[in-house]
């Protein structure tokens, strides 16, 4: 079922329904929030891991994880310099239907085979899950998140609000990955703000920050949009 823009649904009010699922969103929302943990989403899924397995990141005052090997020349190119600047571009590529930007900021593919997998668990001889297969995965589900959301924000002139993760911060040898994040957004002549999963778990390194994949996650009221 093809979803209305954003810019063309009906207003409501802070406190009003989240807007429309597609029949059976509630179980694979459930679902997504188990799996791809990182780039290993399928892998995990697949293995029974469930997590990442790096450990947990100490927070800096200003709420950012600290990142292991700080350095400039671990930065990935293309990288953003904070998780706000991040959702700010993502945002703003997404309302002009940018696609270049939004690859800018994602992983590429010789930076999850050559620098990330080898730090994840997925990675280890004894698990053995082919690298090429992660990533093919993980580019399938990225195409197909973009292609049901950017016609769903493209035109709508939504503005960032902020990025939050409220997961965990796994840390490796080399970058932290932080996880369950939500972009928050408000749209033009409507009261609140939105937020939604545009992006689940991004990877902080040499202190720029990117994002493994896209996601089709409907927007929703930040109290959960219940309609109560």
């Amino acid at each position: 079922m093809t979803r209305a823009p954003l810019a063309a649904q009906r207003p409501r009010g802070a406190r009003g329904r989240r807007l429309r699922r597609r029949p059976g969103e509630s179980s694979r929302r459930g679902k997504a929030r188990l799996v791809f943990r990182a780039a290993v989403a399928l892998a995990g899924l697949a293995l029974g891991a469930g997590c990442l397995g790096g450990d947990a990141a100490r927070e800096r005052p200003d709420g950012t994880a600290e990142q292991p090997g700080v350095a400039p020349e671990l930065r990935f190119e293309g990288s953003a310099p904070s998780l706000d600047a991040l959702g700010r571009h993502v945002i703003a590529a997404l309302t002009r239907g940018d696609t270049a930007a939004l690859r800018e900021v994602r992983l590429t593919e010789a930076e999850h085979n050559v620098v990330v997998w080898p730090e994840l668990p997925a990675s280890r001889p004894a698990i053995n899950f082919p690298v090429d297969f992660a990533w093919a995965n993980i580019e399938n589900r990225n195409r197909r998140g973009l292609d049901r959301t950017l016609p769903l924000y493209r035109g709508s002139g939504a503005r960032f609000e902020g990025v939050r993760c409220r997961g965990a911060t796994e840390t490796f040898t080399t970058f932290a990955v932080h996880t369950d994040c939500w972009v928050a957004f408000s749209l033009a002549g409507r009261e609140g703000a939105y937020e939604a999963q545009i992006f689940k778990d991004v990877l902080a390194r040499g202190g720029g920050y990117k994002i493994f994949r896209y996601y089709d996650e409907e927007p929703r009221r930040p109290d959960g949009g219940n309609g109560s």
